[in-house]
């Protein structure tokens, strides 16, 4: 039989089971990307809606050119991206429109929402069209309002609300 001389092992196993692993298994997921506030949430229900959170696999060819330039890394979704968490801006009906200071929904800009010309690593960016667009009903207008340098809907547009794969709640958050 092995004897540890101290139980700090065993003590930081622990931690790290009641910290990470079991709120994975359970339900409640923590938060670490800047597009929401750091913290617990867990899965909601409902329908998307104007400040929902929500976890989005977006549609290939976007998931395709995140994953190219490491916006995005492997995950859950169907293409092997990981899903985005963002806060729907806009649903079906509403105007959007990407002017270069800032998004406009309904005509109301969006805090930092102006689209920036480059990324971190300095490659170009390039926004959505320009012009007001009302959106279809099934879409929605992904965008952070927390994290000016997101890669959201001002860049790949509206996506179809069947990408939502489920909404987040925030259980417990701090900025």
């Amino acid at each position: 039989m092995i004897r540890l001389k101290t139980r700090a092992p065993l003590v930081a196993v622990g931690v790290f089971l009641v910290i990470y692993v079991v709120p994975q298994v359970v339900g409640p997921r923590t938060t670490t990307a800047p597009s929401l506030p750091r913290g617990l949430s867990r899965a909601g229900g409902g329908r998307a809606r104007p400040g929902a959170s929500a976890a989005v696999c977006l549609p290939p060819a976007v998931s395709r050119f995140g994953m190219a330039r490491h916006y995005l890394g492997a995950g859950s979704c169907p293409d092997g991206a990981e899903p985005v968490v963002k806060v729907v801006a806009a649903v079906g009906g509403d105007v959007v429109e990407v002017t270069p200071e800032a998004v406009l929904v309904n005509g109301v800009a969006l805090p930092t929402s102006r689209p920036l010309e480059r990324d971190r690593g300095g490659r170009e960016l390039v926004p959505y069209a320009r012009g007001p667009q009302r959106l279809e009903l099934g879409e929605v207008w992904l965008h952070s309002p927390y994290e000016e340098r997101s890669w959201d809907s001002r860049y790949f547009g509206p996506v179809g609300v069947e990408c939502v794969t489920t909404l987040v709640e925030p259980v417990l958050t701090f900025r």
